[in-house]
């Protein structure tokens, strides 16, 4: 992707919505870039597990939201790494505002594929996980959702997972033990048996 200038922002819109692309003075690093809906709020994980489950209510429409990401001319999934090919801002837009989806859908796609390209920028494969471990948490998402049992944590199996518990094993240190290792071996797992 190529850099953007010191403190851009950029505004997109996805059918009735819109997205903001922008580089904050704070960062992690100078590639660094955040997501914000509508102009209200910065992406967060939880609001896209919530937007996502409560916008897809069976296994086909999961499987084409899915393929979306999967198939997209910007994403490349290898048995260690997602790795993400974005040459313009823009081709992302029109890709998902051409898709069959609703507008919450797509804007969640498009996060999708932004949030991997931020991972990937912040936490490069394969030393950490980029962007595995978002995409494992969406698998999760409807794991739980439709009971599919190869996406699902068995550290996990002695509670009532929710979106927000998805959320938060997410990060370091959490009360479920997960950690970065466990959303890799599931990846891996789950590529090598061609069931991402």
């Amino acid at each position: 992707m190529p850099s953007f200038p010191i403190g851009f922002n950029h505004n997109y819109t996805i059918g009735e919505l819109s997205m903001t692309l922008a580089q904050p003075t704070q960062r992690k690093c100078q590639d660094d870039y955040i997501i914000t809906w509508n102009g209200i709020h910065q992406f967060s994980d939880i609001h896209l597990f919530n937007d996502i489950s409560q916008n897809i209510n069976n296994i086909q429409a999961m499987n084409d939201f899915l393929g979306y990401f999967k198939n997209s001319p910007f994403i490349m999934m290898t048995q260690d790494c997602i790795n993400v090919n974005i040459t313009s801002q823009q081709d992302v837009i029109d890709y998902v505002n051409a898709l069959p989806l609703n507008d919450t859908l797509k804007v969640c796609l498009a996060s999708m594929i932004f949030r991997c390209d931020i991972d990937n920028i912040n936490y490069p494969c394969p030393r950490y996980n980029g962007c595995v471990r978002h995409y494992v948490q969406i698998l999760l998402v409807f794991g739980y959702q439709f009971n599919l049992i190869n996406w699902k944590f068995s550290k996990l199996s002695n509670c009532n997972v929710t979106n927000q518990i998805i959320s938060n094993i997410g990060y370091p240190g959490n009360s479920y033990n997960i950690s970065n290792e466990d959303f890799r071996t599931l990846y891996r797992t789950l590529f090598q048996n061609n069931q991402l």
